[in-house]
């Protein structure tokens, strides 16, 4: 199947393998065709601390791999998760 043909779906942690995946195909010329994000977070990491940076060693950097991004994203994201802060995924 061609990654044109592909739309990747993440939830919360789920998230960062689909937008490595989406930034991947991406900066390989292969974009796929859509991302969708449920409750995403922007690191691993800042989920905990918001520390402003990325922290070595945060296995889902999903705001690193954003910029790469090349095909449409929506996102999903309930104002009340008390998980996720619903700020990481405006």
């Amino acid at each position: 199947i061609p990654p044109s043909n592909i739309v990747l779906y993440g939830r919360s942690l789920g998230s960062g393998p689909s937008s490595y995946l989406a930034a991947k195909s991406a900066r390989e010329g292969n974009s796929v065709a859509g991302l969708i994000l449920h409750s995403p977070f922007l690191s691993v990491y800042r989920v905990v601390v918001d520390c402003g940076v990325t922290l070595v060693g945060d296995m889902f950097p999903n705001l690193n791999h954003l910029p790469n991004i090349r095909c449409p994203v929506l996102i999903i994201h309930g104002t009340k998760d008390e998980v996720v802060p619903f700020w990481h995924g405006q």
